[in-house]
């Protein structure tokens, strides 16, 4: 099982996700606080007329971190679920491909080290965005309260799991790894009408991809959510390894 781990882990370097992912959650842990902080200069240099005041509150630390998990919760998500949903992806032809769907008995060992690399490539890849995000928040105010920092970005490391791991279960079943980003998607769509016209807002797990709550107060974690998020991530992984190797395409 750890050389299966170590091969999945050198196709996902070889093929340059990694570096890919690695990147873009570190582009939007520098850019997105930089952004908020000079957020008036660059309007009044860039979009407003001269002479033209500029009435916007002054940022905090808070509003930094907000818009690095905000950014994150859109681009940075969508391209976390298609890396990890294609990495499930079997394909017929291939020589891994034509023997699970031919000779192997047990799909366990296909699948728990492409689902142990989907965990780790996930908390690293947010790992990376947060520390950056961190640290320069923290150069323009070094009153930040880490702690806070670090429930929210635990409270985001759950939510982005339950939709990598349900996507990744959405693919294996359709052979499909745009479906994966389709679904998530749709679910984001749904929930934000929901969260609209409905108070049940703080009951969806996909209200954790942006812990505003958490990150104002460390508290406000609802259990319940956090509850529904493990039960997705289970029943994802659950409908990955019963699904049968022998399937008509």
């Amino acid at each position: 099982m750890r050389r299966l781990i170590l091969l999945e882990m050198k196709m996902w370097w070889r093929n340059s996700r990694l570096l890919i992912l690695f990147f873009l959650f570190a582009f939007f842990g520098i850019t997105s606080p930089v952004l908020i902080y000079y957020m008036k200069e660059f309007l009044a240099t860039f979009g407003g007329t001269e002479g033209t005041i500029i009435l916007m509150p002054d940022p905090n630390w808070k509003a930094l971190m907000e818009s690095y998990f905000s950014n994150i919760s859109q681009i940075g998500l969508f391209v976390l679920v298609y890396f990890t949903a294609d990495t499930f992806k079997l394909k017929k032809e291939s020589s891994l491909g034509l023997y699970y769907s031919t000779v192997a008995r047990n799909s366990i060992i296909l699948w728990t080290p492409k689902l142990f690399l989907a965990f780790l490539v996930t908390l690293v890849s947010n790992l990376v965005g947060v520390a950056s995000a961190t640290y320069v928040t923290w150069v323009f105010f070094p009153e930040i309260e880490l702690s806070r920092v670090l429930s929210s970005s635990l409270v985001q490391n759950l939510a982005l799991l339950t939709l990598v791991i349900f996507g990744s279960a959405v693919t294996v079943w359709t052979r499909k790894a745009f479906l994966a980003v389709v679904s998530t998607i749709v679910l984001m769509v749904v929930s934000s009408i929901i969260q609209t016209l409905s108070d049940i807002s703080e009951w969806l797990p996909l209200s954790l991809l942006s812990p505003i709550n958490v990150l104002n107060a460390p508290g406000q974690v609802n259990l319940v959510t956090v509850g529904i998020c493990v039960g997705i991530i289970v029943l994802s992984i659950m409908a990955i390894l019963v699904r049968p190797l022998r399937v008509k395409y």
